[in-house]
């Protein structure tokens, strides 16, 4: 078991029709730290088995574009973590894991999904955060 599936310290770019599949980490599958995450592909986040404490931490700027699509599921604290950054979404989020947290700047675009199931067995107190100095456009 990993500690980190992806670390972003840089310009990442999933292509459209690339996969990305990441279980069995300890602490985060994704974080993005870096310039900017691409994402045009899919990228499959705990479908195996738990990734730890989070699925996709973004603190700079995270692009899932049309067509492409992230599943989150099996995080331990926050499935879906827009920290600081600006995340822009085009094509499919769907948050399957305890908490969807906004601290940054959530772009939703025509045609864009997001699909945030907090009724899981697993989870009874899930919750979706929406702190002050997030926003939605």
């Amino acid at each position: 078991m990993a500690g980190n599936g992806i670390v972003n310290i840089g310009s990442f770019t999933n292509n459209t029709g690339a996969r990305i599949t990441i279980d069995r980490t300890s602490d985060r599958a994704i974080d993005n730290y870096g310039t900017v995450f691409n994402n045009s592909g899919s990228i499959i986040i705990g479908a195996a088995a738990s990734v730890g404490n989070h699925g996709l931490i973004n603190q700079t700027v995270f692009n899932n574009n049309s067509g492409g699509e992230i599943q989150i599921s099996n995080s331990n604290i926050y499935g879906f973590n827009n920290y600081s950054g600006t995340f822009t979404n085009s094509g499919l989020l769907s948050n399957n894991s305890a908490y969807f947290r906004n601290l940054g700047t959530l772009n939703l675009n025509s045609g864009a999904n997001l699909v945030l199931n907090t009724n899981q067995a697993n989870w009874p107190d899930a919750t979706f955060n929406w702190n002050s100095g997030g926003t939605v456009t």
